[in-house]
């Protein structure tokens, strides 16, 4: 697989990064997808991204293979009806890697319990950061 060096003219439109964003926090955007778009065009353009580059081509996975990108948490999004995923790592110099992750579930129904199982998962981890401060 090819790492995208841009996006055309007629990509998809930007998507609206977290606060979290550079900060090595967490953030999260819902998008409604059918099950038939490519994850991949969700992927922010090169010329979008303020001197990041992506560290390699992006991970993808569906159903079971979830286990490869997040051992330990995969089992709770497959019984929330996981679908599939892209993963992307971006670099730049000086600065902490950041890695973006897409994943669509197999209904909206899932989107509430996956949203506040992260949400008590961000608060752990921003809690632990300020604590090493």
């Amino acid at each position: 697989m090819k790492i995208l060096a841009d996006c055309p003219d007629s990509a998809t439109p930007t998507l609206a990064l977290p606060p979290a964003w550079g900060r090595g926090g967490w953030g999260g955007i819902f998008v409604p997808q059918d099950g038939k778009g490519d994850l991949l065009a969700l992927l922010p353009c090169v010329s979008e991204l303020g001197g990041w580059q992506p560290e390699a081509p992006p991970h993808q996975v569906m159903g079971e293979d979830l286990f490869s990108l997040i051992n330990g948490g995969a089992e709770i999004f497959l019984k929330a009806g996981f679908s599939r995923a892209v993963s992307q790592a971006y670099i730049q110099a000086g600065r902490q890697p950041i890695q973006l992750e897409i994943y669509e579930m197999t209904g909206p129904d899932a989107t509430p319990e996956i949203r506040a199982i992260l949400m008590r998962l961000s608060r752990a981890i921003e809690a632990r950061i300020a604590e090493r401060r």
